[in-house]
């Protein structure tokens, strides 16, 4: 049990967002950064994906999904597409895809939806 409650706390410290990531008194200057500020809001959410995988299979997986993300003018998801996959796991996938489209984005001017593309990156604990 200590093991994998370790293996948990690893992956929290471990997994990360690929470059999205600014200090909290820095402020948005574009809508992109604003979508990505609130997917960092929802990474615990997107951790527990990938953990809960790693609790069930007792398999350390390693890699990067990349999704395409569509908002409309109203924040509400209109379409999310995975664009890259080297984690090849669906039921993380799958979690994912269901987390963004519950996602509340600002509202933007624009008549058409805008595309975030926003990537993912996991990697196991080190063994000792």
């Amino acid at each position: 049990m200590k093991k994998y409650l370790t293996l948990v706390l690893i992956l929290l410290f471990t997994t990360t967002s690929c470059g999205v990531f600014k200090p909290k008194y820095s402020k948005p200057k574009t809508y992109d950064e604003k979508a990505r500020r609130v997917l960092i809001e929802f990474s615990p959410l997107l951790q527990e994906c990938y953990t809960k995988e790693i609790l069930r299979t007792g398999i350390p997986l390693a890699g990067a999904v990349t999704f395409k993300i569509h908002i409309k003018s109203t924040g509400k998801v209109e379409l999310v597409k995975l664009i890259d996959d080297s984690l090849r796991n669906k039921r993380i996938k799958g979690c994912f895809v269901g987390i963004i489209h519950k996602i509340n984005f600002p509202t933007h001017d624009n008549v058409k939806a805008v595309q975030v593309n926003q990537p993912f990156m996991f990697k196991p604990p080190r063994k000792k």
